[in-house]
């Protein structure tokens, strides 16, 4: 799954996710969407009283025109009480829902609305990480797939108006997001191929990027006093 830091300009087909502040309000890119939908966002939130813009409330509109496949409101809250982390789990919960749903294409316009006091390239640095964490999958012993349980999203492209600079943010979280899924991948193995030994050996593949490693053998944990951890190791 590519993602992607793009240009705020609203797409021409796939899925969309908007944010949408307490009380429905929706920010300048969402209100442009809702014109170029024919007020699709708008009727959709009027006939679903119980969304308010809540953090964490979504609401999803399927077929709403203009070539999109549906458009996802994702509640932001209160907005100056936004924080970075929030546009991190809209991200991540918008490629989960649509993982394995068909869609190929998801955009997701980290929009910073008025009030918010969050810059819009940390938002949109924020919402990539998101997506990238809210992507990983452990199906490395699922030989019996069906087509339809597959993930089928593509590209994710986060939408900014602050390209550059999101960019930038966005390096170091990537590289963040490297050491999140070498550890998923580690505990997530069984017991048979991740065992001490292996484990001490995957990470002496680290001292390629510069990391230090130290590796204790049993004689030198029985001195320190690691008795439970060697008991562990023992039962593996």
């Amino acid at each position: 799954m590519k993602i992607e830091i793009v240009e705020a300009k609203s797409p021409k087909r796939g899925s969309l996710v908007i944010v949408v502040g307490e009380g429905g309000h929706l920010g300048s890119f969402g209100l442009a969407a809702d014109k170029q939908l024919g007020g699709a966002l708008t009727r959709a939130m009027k006939a679903a009283p119980r969304f308010s813009g809540a953090k964490g409330q979504w609401l999803e509109v399927v077929s709403p025109g203009g070539g999109l496949s549906r458009v996802l409101l994702a509640g932001l809250g209160k907005a100056p009480d936004v924080k970075a982390a929030a546009y991190e789990a809209i991200g991540g919960e918008a490629v989960r829902r649509l993982a394995a749903t068909g869609e190929t294409d998801l955009a997701i316009a980290a929009e910073v609305l008025k009030a918010t006091v969050l810059p819009a390239a940390e938002a949109a640095a924020r919402a990539a990480l998101g997506a990238r964490l809210g992507g990983y999958r452990f199906d490395k012993y699922r030989t019996r797939m069906k087509d339809r349980e597959k993930p089928s999203l593509k590209v994710v492209s986060v939408l900014s108006t602050a390209v550059p600079a999101a960019k930038k943010l966005y390096l170091p979280l990537d590289k963040l997001a490297d050491g999140v899924t070498l550890t998923r991948n580690l505990v997530t193995e069984p017991a048979n191929v991740i065992y001490p030994a292996s484990l001490a050996a995957e990470c002496r593949k680290l001292a390629r990027l510069g990391v230090k490693v130290e590796v204790l053998g049993e004689r030198e944990m029985k001195k320190l006093g690691m008795g439970a951890l060697l008991g562990v190791g023992q039962g593996s």
